[in-house]
Protein backbone atom coordinates (compact mmCIF):
# COMPACT_ATOMS: atom_id res chain seq x y z
CA UNK A 1 0.00 0.00 0.00
CA UNK A 2 1.08 3.59 -0.68
CA UNK A 3 0.80 6.15 2.12
CA UNK A 4 0.08 9.87 1.87
CA UNK A 5 3.81 10.66 1.87
CA UNK A 6 4.37 8.17 -1.02
CA UNK A 7 5.95 5.54 1.24
CA UNK A 8 5.34 1.94 0.16
CA UNK A 9 4.39 -0.48 2.93
CA UNK A 10 3.48 -4.16 2.87
CA UNK A 11 -0.28 -4.58 3.38
CA UNK A 12 0.10 -7.52 5.75
CA UNK A 13 2.64 -5.65 7.88
CA UNK A 14 0.40 -2.56 8.01
CA UNK A 15 -2.60 -4.61 9.15
CA UNK A 16 -0.57 -6.48 11.78
CA UNK A 17 0.75 -3.19 13.14
CA UNK A 18 -2.80 -1.83 13.38
CA UNK A 19 -3.93 -4.88 15.34
CA UNK A 20 -0.90 -4.58 17.61
CA UNK A 21 -1.51 -0.91 18.34
CA UNK A 22 -5.22 -1.42 19.02
CA UNK A 23 -4.38 -4.18 21.51
CA UNK A 24 -1.74 -2.23 23.47
CA UNK A 25 -1.16 1.11 25.18
CA UNK A 26 2.30 1.69 23.69
CA UNK A 27 3.07 5.01 22.05
CA UNK A 28 4.17 5.28 18.43
CA UNK A 29 7.68 6.12 19.64
CA UNK A 30 7.80 2.80 21.50
CA UNK A 31 6.51 0.94 18.45
CA UNK A 32 9.11 2.27 16.01
CA UNK A 33 11.92 0.16 17.46
CA UNK A 34 9.97 -3.05 16.89
CA UNK A 35 8.44 -2.31 13.47
CA UNK A 36 11.40 -0.55 11.86
CA UNK A 37 9.54 2.59 10.75
CA UNK A 38 9.68 6.14 12.02
CA UNK A 39 6.78 7.04 14.31
CA UNK A 40 5.41 9.51 11.75
CA UNK A 41 5.21 6.73 9.17
CA UNK A 42 3.57 4.41 11.71
CA UNK A 43 0.95 7.09 12.37
CA UNK A 44 0.15 7.28 8.65
CA UNK A 45 -0.02 3.47 8.46
CA UNK A 46 -2.47 3.32 11.35
CA UNK A 47 -4.74 6.03 9.94
CA UNK A 48 -4.69 4.50 6.45
CA UNK A 49 -5.56 0.98 7.61
CA UNK A 50 -8.33 2.19 9.93
CA UNK A 51 -9.85 4.24 7.10
CA UNK A 52 -9.71 1.31 4.67
CA UNK A 53 -11.27 -1.13 7.14
CA UNK A 54 -14.00 1.35 8.03
CA UNK A 55 -14.89 2.14 4.41
CA UNK A 56 -14.97 -1.50 3.29
CA UNK A 57 -16.53 -3.20 6.31
CA UNK A 58 -18.49 -0.60 8.30
CA UNK A 59 -21.78 -2.06 7.04
CA UNK A 60 -21.07 -5.21 9.08
CA UNK A 61 -21.06 -3.33 12.39
CA UNK A 62 -23.53 -0.52 11.76
CA UNK A 63 -27.29 -0.84 12.28
CA UNK A 64 -27.92 -1.37 8.56
CA UNK A 65 -26.65 -4.95 9.07
CA UNK A 66 -29.67 -6.05 11.12
CA UNK A 67 -30.66 -8.14 8.09
CA UNK A 68 -27.80 -10.53 8.94
CA UNK A 69 -29.42 -11.38 12.28
CA UNK A 70 -33.04 -11.32 11.09
CA UNK A 71 -33.04 -14.99 10.10
CA UNK A 72 -31.92 -15.93 13.62
CA UNK A 73 -34.54 -13.97 15.57
CA UNK A 74 -37.17 -16.67 15.74
CA UNK A 75 -35.01 -19.74 15.26
CA UNK A 76 -32.11 -19.27 17.67
CA UNK A 77 -31.90 -16.02 19.64
CA UNK A 78 -35.39 -16.22 21.08
CA UNK A 79 -34.95 -19.80 22.28
CA UNK A 80 -31.55 -19.17 23.85
CA UNK A 81 -32.60 -15.95 25.59
CA UNK A 82 -35.78 -17.46 27.02
CA UNK A 83 -33.81 -20.41 28.42
CA UNK A 84 -31.93 -18.03 30.73
CA UNK A 85 -35.04 -16.39 32.22
CA UNK A 86 -36.15 -18.01 35.47
CA UNK A 87 -39.37 -19.94 34.88
CA UNK A 88 -42.18 -19.17 34.61
CA UNK A 89 -41.34 -16.59 31.97
CA UNK A 90 -43.39 -13.37 32.38
CA UNK A 91 -45.80 -12.83 29.51
CA UNK A 92 -44.40 -9.37 28.75
CA UNK A 93 -40.93 -10.71 27.91
CA UNK A 94 -41.96 -13.96 26.23
CA UNK A 95 -40.80 -12.71 22.80
CA UNK A 96 -37.48 -11.12 23.81
CA UNK A 97 -34.55 -12.13 21.59
CA UNK A 98 -31.91 -9.47 22.40
CA UNK A 99 -31.13 -6.22 24.18
CA UNK A 100 -30.40 -2.58 23.42
CA UNK A 101 -28.13 -0.35 25.45
CA UNK A 102 -26.00 2.76 24.95
CA UNK A 103 -22.50 3.48 26.18
CA UNK A 104 -20.70 6.71 27.00
CA UNK A 105 -17.31 6.60 25.27
CA UNK A 106 -14.96 9.13 26.99
CA UNK A 107 -12.71 11.28 24.80
CA UNK A 108 -10.11 13.94 25.48
CA UNK A 109 -11.31 17.40 26.44
CA UNK A 110 -11.00 19.79 23.51
CA UNK A 111 -10.00 23.46 23.48
CA UNK A 112 -13.06 24.38 21.43
CA UNK A 113 -15.57 25.81 23.92
CA UNK A 114 -18.60 25.15 21.73
CA UNK A 115 -17.54 21.56 21.10
CA UNK A 116 -17.05 21.07 24.83
CA UNK A 117 -20.68 21.99 25.46
CA UNK A 118 -21.88 19.60 22.77
CA UNK A 119 -19.94 16.52 23.87
CA UNK A 120 -20.13 17.00 27.64
CA UNK A 121 -22.26 14.34 29.34
CA UNK A 122 -23.85 15.80 32.46
CA UNK A 123 -24.90 12.44 33.88
CA UNK A 124 -21.40 10.93 33.95
CA UNK A 125 -19.62 14.31 34.04
CA UNK A 126 -17.22 13.49 31.24
CA UNK A 127 -16.57 14.62 27.68
CA UNK A 128 -17.70 11.78 25.48
CA UNK A 129 -19.49 10.50 22.42
CA UNK A 130 -22.23 7.87 22.54
CA UNK A 131 -22.79 4.58 20.76
CA UNK A 132 -25.77 2.24 20.96
CA UNK A 133 -25.43 -1.51 20.64
CA UNK A 134 -28.20 -3.92 19.67
CA UNK A 135 -26.77 -7.17 21.03
CA UNK A 136 -27.88 -10.78 20.84
CA UNK A 137 -27.20 -14.02 22.80
CA UNK A 138 -24.19 -14.96 20.65
CA UNK A 139 -22.33 -11.84 21.80
CA UNK A 140 -22.54 -10.06 18.44
CA UNK A 141 -24.59 -7.05 17.54
CA UNK A 142 -24.88 -3.87 15.51
CA UNK A 143 -23.88 -0.32 16.40
CA UNK A 144 -25.62 3.01 16.04
CA UNK A 145 -23.63 6.22 16.29
CA UNK A 146 -21.62 8.13 17.07
CA UNK A 147 -23.78 10.74 18.79
CA UNK A 148 -22.67 13.69 20.89
CA UNK A 149 -22.45 12.93 24.60
CA UNK A 150 -25.06 15.45 25.74
CA UNK A 151 -27.93 13.66 23.97
CA UNK A 152 -30.22 11.15 25.65
CA UNK A 153 -29.87 7.45 24.84
CA UNK A 154 -33.35 7.31 23.32
CA UNK A 155 -32.32 9.76 20.61
CA UNK A 156 -30.02 7.06 19.25
CA UNK A 157 -33.04 4.77 18.91
CA UNK A 158 -34.88 7.40 16.90
CA UNK A 159 -31.76 7.97 14.78
CA UNK A 160 -31.45 4.27 13.95
CA UNK A 161 -35.21 3.74 13.56
CA UNK A 162 -34.71 0.37 15.23
CA UNK A 163 -38.37 -0.22 16.01
CA UNK A 164 -39.47 0.01 12.36
CA UNK A 165 -36.41 -1.96 11.21
CA UNK A 166 -37.30 -4.86 13.52
CA UNK A 167 -40.86 -4.84 12.21
CA UNK A 168 -39.91 -4.67 8.52
CA UNK A 169 -37.25 -7.38 8.75
CA UNK A 170 -39.59 -9.86 10.42
CA UNK A 171 -42.43 -9.11 8.01
CA UNK A 172 -40.01 -9.76 5.14
CA UNK A 173 -39.13 -13.11 6.77
CA UNK A 174 -42.85 -14.06 6.78
CA UNK A 175 -43.08 -14.07 10.59
CA UNK A 176 -46.67 -13.37 11.73
CA UNK A 177 -47.04 -10.09 13.66
CA UNK A 178 -48.26 -11.98 16.72
CA UNK A 179 -44.94 -13.89 16.86
CA UNK A 180 -42.66 -10.90 16.24
CA UNK A 181 -39.58 -10.88 18.44
CA UNK A 182 -38.72 -7.84 20.53
CA UNK A 183 -35.70 -6.29 22.25
CA UNK A 184 -35.27 -5.53 25.94
CA UNK A 185 -33.70 -2.40 27.49
CA UNK A 186 -33.21 -0.71 30.84
CA UNK A 187 -35.39 1.78 32.69
CA UNK A 188 -34.05 4.79 30.84
CA UNK A 189 -36.14 4.03 27.75
CA UNK A 190 -39.84 3.96 26.90
CA UNK A 191 -41.51 0.78 25.61
CA UNK A 192 -42.72 0.60 22.01
CA UNK A 193 -44.08 -2.09 19.74
CA UNK A 194 -40.80 -3.94 19.13
CA UNK A 195 -38.83 -3.14 22.27
CA UNK A 196 -39.72 -3.38 25.94
CA UNK A 197 -38.20 -1.28 28.71
CA UNK A 198 -37.85 -2.27 32.34
CA UNK A 199 -40.36 -0.72 34.72
CA UNK A 200 -39.10 2.32 36.60
CA UNK A 201 -39.09 2.27 40.38
CA UNK A 202 -42.03 4.07 41.91
CA UNK A 203 -45.15 3.77 44.00
CA UNK A 204 -47.21 2.49 41.07
CA UNK A 205 -45.23 -0.75 40.63
CA UNK A 206 -47.26 -3.88 41.31
CA UNK A 207 -45.91 -7.32 42.16
CA UNK A 208 -45.76 -8.73 38.62
CA UNK A 209 -43.74 -5.71 37.44
CA UNK A 210 -41.18 -6.23 40.20
CA UNK A 211 -40.96 -9.94 39.34
CA UNK A 212 -40.36 -9.16 35.65
CA UNK A 213 -37.62 -6.63 36.46
CA UNK A 214 -35.93 -9.12 38.79
CA UNK A 215 -35.98 -12.00 36.32
CA UNK A 216 -34.63 -9.87 33.46
CA UNK A 217 -31.86 -8.17 35.43
CA UNK A 218 -29.12 -10.77 34.94
CA UNK A 219 -29.87 -11.80 31.31
CA UNK A 220 -30.08 -8.15 30.26
CA UNK A 221 -26.88 -7.28 32.12
CA UNK A 222 -24.91 -10.09 30.47
CA UNK A 223 -26.25 -9.52 26.96
CA UNK A 224 -26.16 -5.70 27.00
CA UNK A 225 -23.18 -4.71 29.15
CA UNK A 226 -20.51 -7.35 28.49
CA UNK A 227 -20.08 -6.61 24.74
CA UNK A 228 -19.03 -3.04 25.61
CA UNK A 229 -16.47 -4.37 28.08
CA UNK A 230 -15.11 -6.80 25.51
CA UNK A 231 -14.54 -4.01 22.99
CA UNK A 232 -12.40 -2.07 25.45
CA UNK A 233 -10.59 -5.11 26.84
CA UNK A 234 -9.62 -6.34 23.36
CA UNK A 235 -8.76 -2.83 22.11
CA UNK A 236 -6.84 -1.18 24.94
CA UNK A 237 -6.01 1.77 22.69
CA UNK A 238 -9.67 2.82 22.97
CA UNK A 239 -9.55 2.73 26.78
CA UNK A 240 -7.07 5.63 27.01
CA UNK A 241 -9.36 8.63 26.62
CA UNK A 242 -6.53 11.21 26.75
CA UNK A 243 -5.26 9.95 23.41
CA UNK A 244 -8.64 10.17 21.67
CA UNK A 245 -8.84 13.74 20.35
CA UNK A 246 -11.89 14.53 18.26
CA UNK A 247 -10.36 17.29 16.14
CA UNK A 248 -7.13 15.38 15.44
CA UNK A 249 -8.26 11.81 14.73
CA UNK A 250 -11.32 9.79 13.71
CA UNK A 251 -12.40 8.68 17.18
CA UNK A 252 -15.78 7.40 16.01
CA UNK A 253 -14.11 5.40 13.24
CA UNK A 254 -11.69 3.85 15.73
CA UNK A 255 -14.50 2.64 17.99
CA UNK A 256 -16.50 1.10 15.13
CA UNK A 257 -13.42 -0.68 13.79
CA UNK A 258 -12.61 -1.84 17.32
CA UNK A 259 -16.12 -3.30 17.56
CA UNK A 260 -15.52 -5.14 14.27
CA UNK A 261 -12.25 -6.60 15.59
CA UNK A 262 -13.96 -7.70 18.84
CA UNK A 263 -16.79 -9.37 16.91
CA UNK A 264 -14.28 -11.14 14.68
CA UNK A 265 -12.53 -12.56 17.75
CA UNK A 266 -15.91 -13.68 19.09
CA UNK A 267 -16.59 -15.58 15.87
CA UNK A 268 -13.22 -17.34 16.17
CA UNK A 269 -13.00 -18.04 19.90
CA UNK A 270 -16.43 -17.30 21.37
CA UNK A 271 -17.09 -14.93 24.27
CA UNK A 272 -18.61 -14.74 27.73
CA UNK A 273 -22.06 -13.87 26.41
CA UNK A 274 -22.21 -16.83 24.04
CA UNK A 275 -21.07 -19.16 26.83
CA UNK A 276 -23.72 -17.82 29.21
CA UNK A 277 -26.55 -18.27 26.70
CA UNK A 278 -25.03 -21.41 25.11
CA UNK A 279 -25.33 -19.74 21.69
CA UNK A 280 -22.37 -20.08 19.36
CA UNK A 281 -21.54 -17.13 17.06
CA UNK A 282 -21.55 -17.69 13.29
CA UNK A 283 -18.38 -18.51 11.38
CA UNK A 284 -16.10 -15.60 10.65
CA UNK A 285 -16.48 -16.24 6.91
CA UNK A 286 -20.26 -15.90 7.16
CA UNK A 287 -20.11 -12.87 9.42
CA UNK A 288 -17.82 -10.95 7.06
CA UNK A 289 -19.98 -11.47 3.98
CA UNK A 290 -21.44 -8.43 2.28
CA UNK A 291 -25.04 -8.50 1.07
CA UNK A 292 -24.29 -5.62 -1.30
CA UNK A 293 -21.98 -7.97 -3.23
CA UNK A 294 -24.76 -10.53 -3.56
CA UNK A 295 -23.25 -12.96 -1.04
CA UNK A 296 -25.65 -14.17 1.64
CA UNK A 297 -24.48 -15.97 4.80
CA UNK A 298 -25.37 -19.59 5.30
CA UNK A 299 -25.24 -21.02 8.79
CA UNK A 300 -27.22 -23.56 10.81
CA UNK A 301 -29.99 -22.23 13.00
Amino acid sequence: MILSNRTRVCKQLAFLFTLNRMASLKTLFEHQGHWGYHYSTLCRIFDAVMSIVYIRFRHIVLDSNLHFFARRFAFLYHRKFQARIVAPVPLGVANICGTIDATVFPVCKTDDQQLQLVIYNGKDRVHAIKFQNTSFPDGLGVMTGPMVGRRHDEMLLDLANTNDAMNDLQLAADIPPVEHKTLYMDKGYVSRSHWRAAFRNGVNLVEWMVVENTKMKVPRGVCAEMPFGKILSQNKYLAFSKGLKLQMSGVGVFYIVGCLFANALSCLYGNTVSEYFDCQPPRLYDYMQCRERGVLPEFPY
